[in-house]
């Protein structure tokens, strides 16, 4: 049997390869056979999927090396039960955390992040007012939290649900912003540009990153939106004569940025650039979520029409791809005839 000692995900797996590798722990119970047995009853999990596994022996011993929610190093051997793939550990530890690439077993931002980054940067570095510059650079000039950001996912689901999603959902909405801004002209563009880079800020301590993305004790108890004013707040508070009617509206912007209390703003946006900030964080969500309905894969052309989606009214929606492609194969075949 060939033992696979580079990674190797749960889409790769074959019966009857042994595999050595890190996977995360899903689920984990202890169980006994009809003998009496003890055995352990988990599913493991990477990017790519998830798979029942097995450790028959030794289960009590081992049970002990490692939780529910840990990376695990395994040595297993790939079966066939019932028509699906399982796994029959033979070793497991508790994996290190410098062992562990969170690229392996969470979705990632297919755009470059350094690059993201850096547009980013050069965004705050045009910022004029020198009091939203210097809240700006509070955040951006710590490595500890720019190390975090950079990773945090803008959602737990619906959108920009991967590694660098904040990053990417933040820097479309300052883009749109200023768009916006050279359009409508009578903007406030310092205001509403550090509003777009700003208002999810506390998704960085609202989520965490192990496995899957989940919501922290805090995060659960307060929101990002709190979290976002709190941490805002905070930064404010050490910036030397910081005006206190831009704290109100910067605060205002984040507190508001969800539009309307059932979907979590504390309040309704009051001016214009709370306004814009609402609707185009709106639609930057709701694309990113548009995307991830109709560019998914199929099981096959005829399927033009999406499942019905939650989160936009339980709408389906148009696979404009496939029916632009159906119409021109039609035409095609009449043109033929």
């Amino acid at each position: 049997m060939t033992i696979l000692l580079n990674k190797i995900f749960i889409e790769q797996l074959k019966t009857g390869k042994k595999v050595v590798d890190f996977f995360y722990v899903e689920e984990k119970s202890t169980r006994k056979t009809r003998q009496g047995k003890t055995y352990l009853d988990l599913k493991l999990r990477d990017k790519t999927g998830s798979i029942s596994a097995k450790v028959w022996d030794k289960a009590e011993k081992l049970s002990g090396l490692f939780s529910r929610n840990d990376y695990v190093k395994i040595l297993a051997l790939v079966e066939n039960y019932q028509n699906n793939l399982q796994l029959r550990i033979e070793k497991i530890r508790k994996a290190e955390d410098d062992e562990i690439k969170q690229e392996d077993f969470l979705p990632v931002c297919d755009k470059d992040v350094d690059e993201l980054f850096a547009q980013l940067l050069e965004y705050i570095e045009s910022v004029e007012n020198t009091h939203l510059k210097s809240l700006l650079d509070s955040f951006f000039k710590d490595e500890e939290f720019v190390m975090g950001y950079l990773r945090t996912p803008a959602a737990k689901s619906v959108h920009h649900t991967y590694l660098g999603g904040l990053l990417e959902h933040s820097l479309s909405m300052v883009q749109v912003c200023e768009f916006l801004v050279n359009h409508y002209g009578d903007l406030d563009r310092d205001l509403l540009i550090t509003g777009a880079i700003l208002h999810d800020i506390g998704k960085v301590r609202e989520l965490e990153i192990k496995g899957g993305f989940s919501y922290t004790t805090g995060g659960e108890l307060l929101g990002h939106t709190a979290i976002g004013m709190i941490m805002v707040h905070d930064k404010i508070s050490g910036i030397e004569d910081f005006p206190e009617e831009l704290a109100l509206l910067i605060e205002h912007m984040i507190l508001s940025h969800q539009g309307m209390p059932e979907w979590g703003a504390v309040k309704r946006p009051l001016f214009k650039e709370a306004l814009i900030l609402h609707y185009v964080d709106d639609i930057d969500a709701k694309i990113n979520l548009l995307r991830t309905y109709t560019e998914g894969e199929t099981s096959g052309p005829e399927d033009i029409w999406t499942e019905k989606c939650w989160y936009l009214d339980n709408r389906r929606f148009l696979r404009l791809n496939l029916f632009s492609n159906d119409k021109q194969e039609t035409s095609n075949q009449k043109y033929n005839t």
